[in-house]
């Protein structure tokens, strides 16, 4: 914490001096974590934050000359481009893009052509090169489609295409053959951001592959918005028989493709903030949320992906046991609701799932009626959630073991 505090002072101070040494400390043997802090004040060294980094405040400094920071980077850049830290690497080249230090080309293009360079400092390079309009792009781009890393070859792709839109789809869909489930769902998102007749055919092909049932469940959502993205008639008839063949009124096979291949931390991120969805305010999990909903804490070994998403998309199809509501109507016209906690012969006890709620008993020889409601899930999630928002919630929920 002292480190960081002398850190910020030092940016803060803004002279030739203390921008040097943060260089100097940045490019050292520092812990990586500040040496990382050094690098990203310097990289807003001429359009610094509003905020106080330490203590949170409003303490503008205003815009200021960027001189300081861009000479002390240069100084230092040989040490720093040299790092054995992957994350410090890419936080320098970070900074000499947004320094526009466009001197330091040629050993981008170093980087770029290195195969002990980390592949995200290597795709790192390839977009400051990319941003700076460097000479050597067009030859770094092609070292990088020689790339080994298919995320590398990816990224050249992507560059490609403002350049060339159909070599671009073609060296995609070259990369696309021998890539894992991860890297494809990378590829196909890309191609769908191609406006070319190669994308359109790449896709195509794709989407009769989804109809045959030979994509893997991990990137079938990418294929269907990279397809949703493209005006070709021959695709959107594709699509349409693709969502003709779905049986009719199943929401669970129109969202067959959330059930695979989401984002664990993005799905964790929804369920702990979304605004509308507040699946916390509802469910426990490790000892923190809401009693109104299941505890989720071990729900991923008790049930499968296909159980958790119907519970999101059809919360009445399966009530949880010891969650459903019941309405009580009593001989006197009294109402009563709540989840059935104890029943006898003789007595029911209602508790209510919101916080606070006090048990109610309920004299059997007293009721009239006894009615099932609905589950307090909201029934419209599908609504309130993308496709790729409910895959991110499902691969999270399923890992609650």
């Amino acid at each position: 914490q002292l480190m960081i505090r002398v850190i910020n002072a030092n940016f803060r101070a803004g002279t030739p001096a203390t921008a040097k040494a943060m260089a100097a400390f940045a490019a050292g043997d520092a812990p990586e974590a500040l040496r990382i802090e050094a690098l990203q004040l310097l990289s807003t060294w001429a359009d610094p934050f509003n905020r106080d980094r330490i203590a949170g405040i409003y303490r503008p400094i205003g815009a200021r000359d960027g001189a300081p920071a861009i000479a002390a980077l240069k100084e230092a850049l040989p040490k720093l481009l040299a790092s054995k830290s992957s994350a410090a690497l890419i936080e320098t080249i970070k900074a000499v893009a947004a320094l526009g230090i466009k001197e330091a080309g040629s050993e981008l293009f170093k980087l770029v052509s290195q195969k002990e360079t980390p592949a995200k400092a290597r795709i790192e390079a390839l977009k400051t090169l990319a941003a700076f309009d460097d000479a050597s792009l067009g030859n770094a781009i092609t070292l990088a489609f020689k790339d080994k890393d298919a995320s590398v070859r990816v990224e050249a792709s992507a560059m490609l295409a403002k350049l060339n839109p159909d070599e671009a789809a073609k060296q995609l869909s070259a990369v696309l053959a021998d890539s894992q489930p991860a890297e494809k769902k990378t590829v196909i998102t890309a191609l769908g951001g191609i406006k070319s007749a190669g994308a359109d055919t790449a896709i195509s092909a794709l989407v009769d592959e989804l109809i045959a049932g030979k994509v893997a469940g991990e990137v079938q959502l990418e294929v269907l918005e990279a397809a949703l993205k493209r005006n070709a008639e021959p695709i959107k008839a594709k699509l349409a028989a693709y969502t003709a063949a779905l049986p009719k009124g199943d929401l669970l096979a129109a969202f067959q493709p959330s059930m695979l291949g989401g984002n664990k931390e993005a799905g964790k991120k929804l369920f702990n903030e979304h605004a509308v969805a507040a699946c916390m305010r509802c469910h426990k999990v490790g000892g923190t949320g809401g009693d109104a909903g299941p505890d989720l804490s071990h729900i991923g070994a008790a049930k499968d992906r296909r159980y958790i998403l119907e519970s999101i998309l059809v919360p009445n199809a399966q009530i949880a046991e010891g969650f459903q509501t019941i309405l009580v109507t009593l001989k006197n016209g009294d109402i009563q609701a709540g989840v059935i906690k104890k029943e006898t012969d003789t007595e029911l006890t209602l508790l209510m799932p919101v916080p606070g709620a006090v048990p109610v008993k309920v004299n059997k020889a007293d009721i009239k009626s006894r009615d099932n409601t609905p589950s307090g899930m909201p029934p419209n999630m599908a609504d309130v959630l993308t496709k790729s928002e409910i895959r991110d919630l499902v691969e999270y929920v399923s890992s609650l073991k």
